[in-house]
């Protein structure tokens, strides 16, 4: 092996590693933790420790977050509509979206850098319903109850419900 083949190695191993640090450097800027996928989340004790959905109720989460946890901002797709009958389960997927949604935000280290907003810049997640009754009776109700029972969140974060704090934050 000459010593110019030997340096073009080293120069391109250099490169590549390079490559992969700057990779990775990027990732931890991002990420503080690194998130799960929809489908573990729903059934982890730590989360929402549901049983698994159906195929039909995956469906539009496939659609929505696609394979890899930390590009679901990334596909383009950020809206849903399911037009199922009653009784299809609609609100209890909605509001199981909507905590993922947030637990990924919240494995962020600053979701608002990530969306190129001012740091402290509120993020809006939202659920349209027909009506008043429908949005805080079924709805907001499911989703409270969702976050209520979330062990992830009330260990890191200290939630607060009509003055009560659920969990102790570790800090």
């Amino acid at each position: 092996m000459s010593r110019s083949s030997a340096a073009i190695r080293q120069q391109l191993c250099d490169s590549v590693l390079n490559d992969f640090d700057s990779v990775f450097k990027i990732d931890n800027e991002v990420w503080v933790e690194d998130p799960i996928t929809f489908r573990d989340f729903v059934v982890s004790k730590n989360h929402m420790n549901f049983p698994p959905l159906s195929e039909r109720q995956y469906a539009p989460f496939d659609f929505m977050f696609g394979n890899d946890p930390k590009k679901i901002f990334d596909n383009g797709n950020n809206t849903g509509v399911l037009c199922w009958g009653k009784g299809s389960g609609k609100d209890t997927v909605t509001s199981l979206l909507m905590c993922y949604t947030v637990y990924v935000l919240l494995c962020m280290r600053s979701p608002q850098k990530f969306f190129s907003l001012p740091e402290g810049e509120p993020l809006d997640l939202l659920n349209v319903a027909v009506n008043a009754q429908q949005a805080s009776g079924v709805f907001f109700e499911k989703f409270k109850q969702r976050l209520i029972r979330w062990q992830w969140l009330r260990d890191k974060y200290p939630v607060k419900f009509s003055g009560s704090f659920l969990g102790q934050a570790r800090i």
